[in-house]
């Protein structure tokens, strides 16, 4: 027994080869979409929401039956219609009676059936078909709550109260969600891969495709409303006193000597406590690394300030050296960013993602993460790996932020942060 709605698809693309040819037309679809122009590289590369326009246009709907399926939709909407679970679905006409929708489920029911293609293979095909299909939903519900770009001040901070339980938060990137979300869906534990193996019954189908579309748009929603909330109490990505000042024009002059000058001053004022450790900086680092226990972040810094030129190797100085030619590093490759009106915590924002980032293989990067982290298992207890990730990070960012406001702290050692 098989579903009408694959005996649909099955006449309507019968001249459709289902091999890796067409997997690689299906992958250059979902890449070019990702990659269409720099609000859409930015948002699916990025762990906002409203910032940038992503929209899936009927041109790209279009490509989909000319270039993917070779396919009539007026033909197949008007037979996949009249099915007896697609008009009692709710949402018909969005969901479950879209035809780009049902076949998307019927190209991944056919790649995990398909001969002369490598498990590997396979793997990769259903889920870049489900990038797309997740791809269509995530923008629809993005054009439902922002109609306009929304303030990123407030994305930002929108992002910053997310708890771990967003797997944005976990991910890091939305392209990574959606990576997560199709290996949920294609795992063989999932309550969706009878449909996918099989595809036997449409109300299967029809249910796969709804409960996929509701995960993106409850996630969305979810999303939305703490955007709501921030929007309400007019909070944005800054320091709690908005006193504190970022010599953002400073660090982009002179790569060399403005790095040297800066090395020179965080490693003048880490001995003395009192001088490195401010603690308007540590509720800036605490607002944009709200995983990592304030306590420990604060152990660790006293341990850097303890150790500096004590230990034979002077490993607090190296750690140093390490940090700020990195960042400097990614000062220069930023240069506009840094100059578009960049406040302190939005900078430490977007350095968090350089540090968290599971993907990199930056071996600068990786030195400096496994040159912290040495220095954090020596500080704190526990030493489980979440917690010194996040101290780890939080650590970083702070002496970061502690270098980039020489100025603030130079200029006057007397001000007081509310």
């Amino acid at each position: 027994m098989s579903s009408k709605i694959k005996e649909i698809f099955e006449q309507a693309c019968h001249g459709l080869v289902i091999d890796q040819g067409l997997a690689q037309r299906i992958h250059q679809y979902v890449v070019s979409f990702i990659n269409k122009n720099p609000d859409h590289s930015q948002f699916f590369g990025g762990n906002l929401i409203g910032v940038q326009v992503v929209r899936f246009t009927d041109a790209d709907k279009n490509r989909w039956f000319d270039e993917i399926l070779d396919a009539n939709e007026y033909a197949l909407r008007e037979s996949i219609a009249v099915l007896p679970e697609v008009n009692g679905a709710n949402g018909v006409f969005n969901v479950a009676g879209d035809p780009m929708n049902e076949s998307c489920i019927w190209l991944v029911h056919k790649f995990l059936n398909a001969s002369g293609m490598t498990h590997a293979q396979k793997i990769a095909a259903m889920t870049d078909v489900l990038k797309a299909l997740q791809i269509k939903f995530i923008t629809s519900r993005l054009y439902r709550h922002f109609k306009f770009p929304a303030d990123k001040g407030a994305a930002e901070a929108t992002y910053a109260a997310l708890s771990n339980k967003y797997l944005i938060k976990t991910e890091g990137s939305w392209i990574k969600v959606l990576e997560v979300r199709c290996a949920d869906i294609i795992s063989t534990s999932s309550k969706h891969f009878d449909t996918i193996s099989k595809m036997e019954s449409d109300g299967r189908v029809v249910y796969m495709v709804n409960d996929i579309q509701g995960r993106i748009r409850d996630m969305i929603k979810n999303i939305y409303n703490e955007f709501l909330k921030v929007h309400k109490t007019g909070n944005r990505i800054h320091s709690k006193s908005g006193t504190v000042e970022f010599d953002g024009e400073d660090v982009l002059r002179e790569k060399t000597g403005g790095l040297e000058g800066y090395v020179r001053y965080l490693k003048s004022v880490i001995a003395d406590k009192n001088s490195f450790i401010r603690p308007e900086l540590l509720d800036v680092v605490e607002s944009v690394m709200e995983t990592a226990a304030p306590k420990h972040v604060l152990t660790t810094l006293q341990y850097l300030s303890n150790n500096y030129l004590r230990t034979a190797n002077d490993q607090v100085g190296e750690l140093i050296d390490k940090c700020l030619i990195h960042s400097f590093g990614y000062f220069s490759a930023n240069r506009t960013n840094l100059r578009a009106n960049v406040d302190l915590p939005a900078l430490l924002v977007r350095l968090r993602g350089v540090y968290t980032s599971s993907r990199s293989s930056d071996p600068d990067l990786l030195e400096l993460r496994r040159a912290m982290e040495e220095i954090v298992k020596k500080a704190i207890e526990p030493k489980t790996p979440s917690v010194i990730s996040a101290v780890r990070t939080a650590c970083l960012l702070y002496m970061v932020a502690r270098a980039c406001t020489k100025n603030h702290y130079m200029n006057s050692t007397t001000r007081e942060v509310a």
